[in-house]
């Protein structure tokens, strides 16, 4: 039988979906292979980075704004977000965030490449 947990670590794996998780500071602790791919980066290039070190100038303000709410214990609507890589110019992504209860102030990013 196959725990949780290994379920878990599948979906992680599968996703089509980025997923990071964060710290309090919005510091990208974890990325899964389609946060690699969508932000054609290996995770090295990912994490201790902050995730806002990746969003286009003119969405900088909104994402700042949802990781505000998600320190704040707040789950913030799905935003449309411009990111931009040394590998790939300007893309389109629905973001989401929330935190994670267990962990304090951290949270975990979903990201979904519209672009």
């Amino acid at each position: 039988m196959v725990s949780e947990q290994q379920l878990y670590a599948d979906a992680w794996k599968a996703s089509p979906l980025a997923i990071l998780t964060l710290d309090e500071e919005g510091v990208i602790c974890s990325a899964n292979p389609a946060a690699e791919l969508i932000f054609s980066m290996e995770e090295g290039g990912l994490k201790d980075a902050p995730l806002t070190r990746f969003v286009h100038r003119l969405d900088s303000g909104a994402l700042q704004a949802m990781l505000d709410e998600v320190r704040g214990g707040k789950i913030p609507n799905r935003q449309e977000i411009r990111f931009e890589t040394p590998r790939r110019r300007e893309f389109v992504t629905g973001v989401s965030l929330a935190p994670t209860p267990e962990h304090q102030g951290r949270s975990v990013a979903v990201i979904r490449d519209l672009s």
